[in-house]
């Protein structure tokens, strides 16, 4: 049915229309929104996708993570404020989760030490993520081969909402060649980089710096990579599970060693750079590239 029958089968009508996980389908979504929102004043439209539809009207929200406890966090109570914390919590607890059902009621006392072992165990799972499948001290120490860890999803479901991979995997096939290249060879930074870094380090014979800017842009466009627009330097970053998941792109591709020498004498170059300039170049210009 085209976006021009569905605009006249609901006329004048007052109404909300969700479109969940446009991304696949972004330019089939993108017209419709569009009809829709030039035919009837009237209509609202809500929009997932990772990326924006780009139609006249269009405001984003992009969903943050859920808040995780810091690494300092000293008391049960504090842990349990955290969004993240708390939606473990609830579904440990049996709040219809397949991959945490099994084990029976999740008993954690809110009196508890963070300082206690078990505590601490909590904390290194809610900050990086099975739970009550495997036990909290089986689930953290597993969390490194969170891609094997993460299975559990409901029969149901897509596919590609089962697991882990298979969600990563999905994202990763509407990524054009060079987006796949650049994000492989971002994931040799382990933390925040700028644009010339980008440009330098994930650059080759086939996809050059500004080539490599232009996907860095479109990569924050479509979640796979963060971008903090607050400072005054550009500052991007892959999250924990996208950089895995692209650690193990670079290595299949067989350019680990390479993209990582580049990324060592990229950081070699800007040290010494430092070291020559720091008694002429003021130090608040070095601080944000330190």
């Amino acid at each position: 049915m085209s976006a021009e029958r569905v605009a006249n089968a609901l006329g004048g009508k007052q109404l909300m229309l969700v479109l969940d996980n446009c991304e696949h389908v972004i330019d089939a979504a993108a017209r419709m929104a569009g009809v829709l929102l030039h035919t009837n004043a009237a209509i609202r439209v809500l929009a997932t996708s990772r990326e924006p539809l780009r139609v006249e009207g269009e405001h984003l929200y992009r969903v943050p993570p859920l808040a995780v406890p810091a690494e300092g966090a000293d008391d049960m109570d504090e842990l349990l404020r955290h969004g993240a914390v708390q939606l473990f919590v609830t579904r440990a607890r049996g709040g219809g989760s397949a991959l945490l059902a099994g084990r029976g009621a999740l008993h954690l006392s809110q009196q508890q030490s963070a300082g206690d072992s078990t505590a601490s165990r909590w904390r290194s799972s809610w900050r990086r993520a099975r739970g009550a499948a495997l036990g909290i001290e089986d689930l953290a120490s597993r969390l490194d081969d969170r891609f094997r860890l993460l299975t559990g999803g409901r029969r149901t479901a897509l596919p590609r909402h089962q697991t882990l991979q298979a969600t990563l995997d999905w994202s990763y096939e509407l990524l054009s060649e060079p987006e796949r290249l650049v994000l492989h060879r971002l994931a040799i930074f382990a933390g925040g980089f700028g644009l010339e870094a980008a440009g330098v380090v994930a650059a080759s014979a086939e996809i050059g710096p500004s080539a490599v800017v232009d996907c860095v842009a479109s990569l924050v466009t479509k979640s796979l990579v963060t971008a903090n627009v607050g400072d005054a330097t550009d500052h991007h970053r892959l999250l924990e599970t996208t950089r895995a998941y692209a650690i193990e792109k670079l290595a299949e591709s067989g350019e680990l060693t390479s993209v990582g020498r580049r990324h060592a004498e990229y950081y070699r170059d800007l040290f010494e750079r430092a070291a020559a300039e720091w008694e002429t170049q003021p130090a608040a210009e070095w601080s944000g590239d330190l």
